[in-house]
């Protein structure tokens, strides 16, 4: 038997692994959606945005964040205002363009990502 885990740097797994137990031998992947902590996913922690894709007001549930960080396809941490209303962190990101964007959480338990993509 052969088999691998990789921890992606948003603290995501991904596990492959071969069994050549019977006369079949196959792969096995699985990507762990929630956080990461000592190769154990935790369920406790989801970040929720919504709506995604979103044409302007994004609305960020599930987790408070010490810090809050927007990021374009290039790597760089775009001028985004995040503010907290009843829980829920907002964000305007309507004077984006169109295209795909990395939310980042930092907590104390961690970094937490997201995919948001803005459709205009």
């Amino acid at each position: 038997d052969a088999n691998g885990m990789a921890i992606t740097p948003d603290n995501k797994v991904v596990c492959v692994g071969m069994s050549a137990q019977t006369n079949n031998d196959f792969a096995i992947a699985r990507y762990f959606l929630g956080p990461v902590v000592n190769g154990v996913e935790e369920a406790g922690l989801s970040l929720g945005a919504f709506p995604n894709p979103t044409t302007g007001r994004l609305r960020i549930t599930g987790i408070g964040g010490s810090s809050w960080t927007l990021v374009d396809p290039l790597g760089r941490s775009l001028d985004v205002d995040f503010s907290t209303r009843n829980g829920v962190v907002e964000a305007d990101l309507g004077g984006l363009p169109n295209g795909a964007y990395l939310l980042i959480c930092e907590t104390a338990e961690g970094r937490m990502t997201e995919r948001i993509m803005v459709r205009h």
